[in-house]
Formats: C-alpha cells, structure tokens, sequence
C-alpha cells in the first residue's frame, strides 16, 4: 500500500481523488490524505509528512515557499522557482520535485509550428503555476515575457526575482489596466490565476487584442472545461490548450513516479475529462475545437 498526500491551505481533493481511483483501477493501492495547514505552519506539517507518508504533493499554494523550506535544492528547482511534490531518495532524504515543468514540453510540443519563438508570450499570475510555464517558454527559446496580475506588487517582485536566472531574457510587468491596450505581439498567453476570483481580469483578457493572429491560449484551470476565456479564444482564431490537459500530463507523471509503472498519458487524460463531465454534465468540450 502506497500512502500520499497533499499538503495546501485548501485542499484540490477534486483533482486528487481522480488521481487516487485511477491508481486503483490500475490495480496500484494507495490511501491518500490531505493535510491543510496555514502558511505559517507549512514547514512543521511538511516534516510531519516526511515521516508518515511514501510522497507528498503540494498545493500550488505553497508550492513557492514550500522550496525554500529546506537546505540543499537542486539547481534545476532553483531555476524553476517553484514545487509540486517532495520525492524521498532515501530513508532520510527528500527532494523537490515540479512535474507541472516536466509535464510543459510533451503538452507544448504537439503544437508544433503554431509556436512563433519569435513573439512574445503574456503569463498572467505569479504563483507556482506561472513559474513553471515562465522557465518552460525560456527553454523553449522565448526572448520576450510580460507578466499581469491583479496584484502589482506580486508581480514585481515575481519579475525582479525571475530576472537573476534569465539573463538574455527581456522580462516585464504589465498592470491589469494596461492589457486592453497592448499591441497584438503575443503569441502565446497563458492564464494561471483562478477563472471565478478574477472576473474583471478575465473580461479583459476576453478581447484578445494582444494576440497575434491563429495564437495559443492556454487556461491552466482545471474547470471549467469551457471556459470564457477558452470559448472566446477559439471565437477569435486561436488555437487553444485547456487546464486539463496540463493537469492529466502532470499528475500522469507524478503516478509513474509514485507506482514505479508506466502511465499512459492519453489514456490519463481520457479518464479525467470523462470524470469531469460526469461529475459536472453542464461542462462540455463541445465548443474547444
């Protein structure tokens, strides 16, 4: 019996409990529990973890300070600035791990030639999430990155602290009151911040006037799976990439790691859109094609 858990200030139980029947249907047992803990509490939870459960995932919440927690970080997490999970080496040993950056390549590179290296690419949000598709986009050859949110201070300092790692790399931030009158250079945008926590920015975004003609929307939530953002996108010519996709890659990952099986990742992906619909029968990716 495998044992997990999650560790967040509110837990994500709709995308793990998919993740823990799958497992199951895949004849791996496995018992998940979920720890929710303020901020300020997340170091002592996270060593209480350690010496109870096989892995631990952690909330894109935490997933930022949850690095920083203790000595010894990768140089590739240190880049990539944020976390996703604690994988034990050894008995004593635990290392930080981001599959949600492991995932980017395989969901970005069957985009293939829609991808223009040379535009620019709009993130809006600075949360964990955000941080992996800004190192992702950076591997990928991406010159020119501007970041919105709500919050500006946030996205400041989410900028300046960015900038040490990515030299040849022209990072900035863009106020909310700015996007509706940014020329049309983007040729990616994603957005990582919550669909029913951002309404007026969301409305923003829904004009699309940045984005350069057949761009790439990306919205890493995980529902709805039809969107304002993603309908509105495809209104317009774009082409499209919803949260679960991104979503079903990562935790597909995350299970090959946690089972020590192959995960098939199209097949994850299947079973965690039919669980969405069946649980949500309003939802419907009739309109994201």
């Amino acid at each position: 019996m495998i044992s997990w858990a999650e560790i967040s200030d509110k837990s994500d139980k709709l995308r793990n409990d998919f993740v823990q029947k799958y497992l199951e249907k895949s004849g791996i047992e496995n018992s998940l529990e979920y720890i929710e803990t303020p901020l300020s509490n997340l170091k002592e939870a996270t060593l209480e973890a350690q010496n109870k459960f096989d892995y631990i995932r952690v909330h894109p919440n935490f997933g930022i300070d949850s690095l920083h927690l203790f000595a010894g970080i990768p140089s590739e997490m240190m880049t990539v600035g944020a976390m996703d999970a604690w994988i034990r080496a050894d008995k004593k040993k635990w290392w930080p791990r981001n599959f949600y950056f492991k995932a980017f390549h395989g969901v970005i590179s069957k985009q293939g030639s829609k991808i223009n290296l040379n535009s620019e690419v709009l993130i809006i949000g600075t949360g964990a999430v955000a941080k992996a598709f800004l190192v992702g986009f950076v591997k990928l050859g991406f010159k020119k990155i501007n970041i919105s949110s709500t919050m500006d201070e946030a996205a400041q300092e989410f900028v300046e602290s960015s900038k040490q790692f990515f030299f040849d790399v022209k990072l900035s931030y863009v106020p909310q009151s700015r996007l509706v009158t940014l020329p049309g250079v983007h040729g990616i945008m994603v957005n990582t911040t919550p669909i029913d926590k951002n309404s007026e920015m969301i409305e923003d975004l829904s004009y699309f006037n940045f984005l350069q003609k057949s761009g790439l929307v990306i919205d890493a939530n995980l529902v709805p799976l039809d969107s304002l953002l993603l309908t509105e996108a495809i209104s317009v010519g774009a082409n499209i990439i919803p949260g679960y996709e991104f979503m079903s890659a990562a935790d597909a990952l995350w299970m090959q790691e946690l089972s020590g099986k192959k995960i098939q990742i199209e097949d994850y992906t299947s079973y965690l859109l039919e669980q969405i619909q069946n649980q949500n029968p309003e939802t419907s990716v009739d309109n994201l094609s």
